[in-house]
């Protein structure tokens, strides 16, 4: 399926996360590559999917269209290992 979603950036620091800020939901250590999704899409987006993902722009506006695609690309596929504090 595809998902059209808004998307943040999060760092491992406890201020945006818990006490174990370098840690997932799943144990997993926190790396490129790895994303968390929200508990509401988990049933959707569960733990262990693949999901390749692509730049759309800025949320409400669109522009900057593709300005990370290229970094994207590289990873090519991100692995669902957490979730959103």
């Amino acid at each position: 399926p595809t998902y059209t979603l808004k998307s943040t950036a999060y760092n491992s620091e406890e201020s945006q996360t818990d006490s174990t800020p370098f840690v997932t939901a799943t144990g997993a250590t926190t790396a490129f590559g790895i994303i968390a999704v929200s508990r509401d899409m988990l049933g959707n987006i569960p733990y262990g999917s693949l999901v390749r993902l692509k730049d759309l722009g800025s949320y409400r506006s669109g522009r900057g269209e593709g300005k990370f695609q290229e970094l994207l690309d590289s990873q090519g596929l991100f692995i669902v290992e957490d979730t959103m504090h």
